[in-house]
């Protein structure tokens, strides 16, 4: 869906998915959707988890499919063995910010998942930010998906 080289979606995104959403604090995605709300990401945020149908009165879609609005960047924050799964049928989505670890750092098996990754989103036109990373942090645009609550 990305063409050329501009990559500016990733720090001033008008909208992120969070993917593997949760409520329960002291996971990934939780930490993400605080620090976004705390630095006052001014875009609009979807939550994805079939688990839940809402998570703080925000409406939880069961797959990134349900999305109808083209997402600047989708934060991947679940088990490595489920990346490939949620990006397969993606189609509206510029950038990925994958959180997950357990990819080539891990082996041969980690390896192969990573090819696997790097053929939909080079097919695709997806651009990506890790695997296994931290994410993105600016205080100018709001964006915060460090794995780290900041005090204040």
């Amino acid at each position: 869906m990305s063409t050329g080289t501009d990559i500016s979606f990733f720090f001033n995104p008008k909208t992120i998915a969070v993917v593997g959403a949760s409520p329960t604090p002291g996971k990934a995605s939780y930490i993400i959707l605080e620090s976004l709300k705390r630095i006052g990401f001014r875009g609009s945020t979807y939550l994805v988890n079939p688990k839940y149908p809402a998570i703080d009165g925000c409406k939880c879609y069961s797959s990134m499919a349900e999305i109808k609005d083209n997402i600047d960047v989708a934060i991947l924050a679940l088990p490595a063995s489920k990346v490939l799964d949620v990006l397969k049928p993606v189609e509206n989505v510029k950038g990925v910010i994958i959180i997950s670890a357990g990819f080539k750092e891990v082996g041969d098996s980690g390896r192969r998942l990573e090819e696997a990754l790097k053929e939909i989103v080079v097919r695709k036109g997806i651009r990506i930010i890790g695997p296994n990373c931290l994410g993105i942090y600016d205080t100018v645009s709001k964006m915060d998906t460090f794995l780290y609550l900041w005090n204040g």
